[in-house]
């Protein structure tokens, strides 16, 4: 944030998403649906540090997928700030839990592939 006048990533990805209604918040958790997924379906949720409502918005988007959506297919990937870092220190980043919903695993043919993943970094790299 020192290096970028003040300013958050985390907190103005944030802050966008709200201005455009698109965050569920439950206590310091917010749960995001992203403006440019990588596919559809695709959830993050939000929070300083694991605690009670972290859990509770997962388990709200999990259970509304399940239950609702008959969605039962998903990637899930989580960042934790450094175990050394702490806002105390100047250190800003939140958990960060992303969701990608899958096509049901009994379709013979794969929903994603490594272009869905990697394209658009390869394109940055060289350009095109």
């Amino acid at each position: 944030a020192q290096r970028n006048n003040g300013r958050n990533y985390f907190n103005d990805y944030l802050d966008i998403h709200q201005m455009l209604g698109l965050t569920i918040q439950i206590g310091n958790a917010h749960i995001i649906v992203h403006l440019t997924p990588i596919k559809d379906l695709e959830i993050m949720i939000m929070d300083e540090k694991l605690n009670k409502n972290f859990y509770k918005a997962l388990h709200l988007v999990l259970q509304t997928f399940v239950d609702d959506l008959k969605e039962y297919s998903f990637s899930f990937g989580m960042f934790l700030p450094p175990m050394n870092e702490s806002s105390a220190n100047g250190h800003q980043m939140p958990v960060v839990c992303r969701l990608v919903f899958r096509n049901p695993v009994t379709n013979l043919r794969s929903d994603m592939h490594g272009l869905d993943l990697y394209t658009v970094y390869i394109q940055r790299t060289y350009n095109v």
